[in-house]
């Protein structure tokens, strides 16, 4: 969609997430340029930024404690979710992001694979996310945290209107924090 059509979102500050660290020296540059978040990406095998959980696990208990992480994956099966839980994330606040196999594509993955998993911290659900399947979502996984700057079915103006619009994926998330439903 057009940078346009999020003027219309009221920002108060921006967060800055590098994702794809592979590397500790990178790590530690993206620190000392005041970044908020790096990002790990996992079992996305095709993608350059890809890192194994050995390596992770060594750049995370280097840095954990100074900056807030988050854990992203693609089309994650059980394995993945439950190698991730194990790495030691910052303790500050730090976050999984899980999505579809192909960003971008509007398909989800198997959502019930994260509904008995409980977690330390909090995740975002991305990938596929839509006005059709909002509700799903938010009664299917336990978050409070929904990626909708990738709402994958939001490629034009007329798409950030009707998920902006009365009845749309925004309206459906913030009426679920009205009711206590997410709480964020």
């Amino acid at each position: 969609c057009s940078c346009r059509s999020f003027t219309k979102l009221k920002v108060t500050k921006y967060k800055i997430k590098i994702c794809g660290v592979k590397d500790l020296k990178i790590a530690r540059h993206c620190i000392k340029s005041n970044v908020d978040y790096l990002g790990f990406i996992f079992n996305v095998k095709e993608s350059p930024r890809n890192i194994d959980f050995d390596l992770a696990n060594k750049i995370l208990n280097s840095v954990s404690e100074e900056i807030e992480t988050v854990a992203v994956t693609k089309n994650p099966n059980e394995d993945t979710i439950l190698s991730i839980k194990k790495l030691p994330f910052s303790k500050f606040s730090d976050y999984y992001l899980f999505d579809s196999l192909s960003s971008g594509s509007g398909k989800t993955f198997n959502w019930s694979l994260l509904k008995n998993i409980t977690f330390s911290r909090d995740y975002f659900l991305s990938g596929g996310l839509n006005i059709d399947n909002i509700n799903e979502a938010i009664s299917l996984v336990k978050t409070n945290y929904f990626d909708l700057y990738q709402l994958h079915g939001m490629k034009t103006d007329e798409d950030f209107n009707n998920v902006s619009s009365k009845d749309g994926a925004l309206e459906t998330l913030f009426e679920a924090k009205e009711q206590g439903i997410v709480k964020h």
